[in-house]
């Protein structure tokens, strides 16, 4: 299965956020500032490991979870100025 197989099972069929997906693990490959960053997305482009796989393993854990947690907070503090009123 090729990575854009994969991601488009993983969004249920949804064959354009599979692509932007894509697009973001090609960039991450190329551009991101964390080297452990570039060959996570490297790997999982070529092939040699899935994105479930990645996601689920301790080495990628530790270098993706200050990233998750980050986005979580930026969604968090999203939402709650979409909840207060407007002035």
């Amino acid at each position: 299965m090729t990575a854009y197989e994969e991601l488009v099972s993983m969004t249920g069929g949804d064959r354009e956020a599979a692509r932007k997906l894509l697009d973001g693990l090609r960039r991450m490959a190329q551009e991101a500032p964390d080297p452990q960053l570039r060959r996570f997305a490297a790997d999982v482009l070529a092939g040699h490991v899935t994105l479930r796989e990645a996601a689920r393993s301790e080495a990628y854990d530790a270098v993706l979870s200050p990233h998750f947690h980050g986005l979580t907070r930026w969604r968090d503090a999203l939402r709650e100025r979409e909840r207060r009123p407007s002035r």
